[in-house]
């Protein structure tokens, strides 16, 4: 189960706490694609990873986005 793995963090449980920032709130882009695109710098900068689709589905059962730390965590 995903919310028992230390540092591995879901789609769904980031999205629902960085909408209510005020800095992804108030993104003229809007909060759903403000959210996306600081995801994908993070992973493109190596401080978080995507989890790969096969992990996500035999490890944890879901088929959802989960992150983890990156190497420059």
């Amino acid at each position: 189960m995903v919310a028992k793995e230390p540092g591995v963090i879901p789609y769904g449980y980031l999205r629902r706490r960085l909408r209510q920032l005020a800095g992804f709130k108030e993104d003229r882009r809007g909060p759903a694609r403000a959210i996306t695109e600081a995801l994908k710098d993070m992973v493109e900068a190596d401080i978080l990873a995507l989890v790969p689709a096969h992990s996500r589905r035999d490890k944890f059962g879901v088929r959802a986005d989960l992150y983890t730390f990156g190497p420059s965590w």
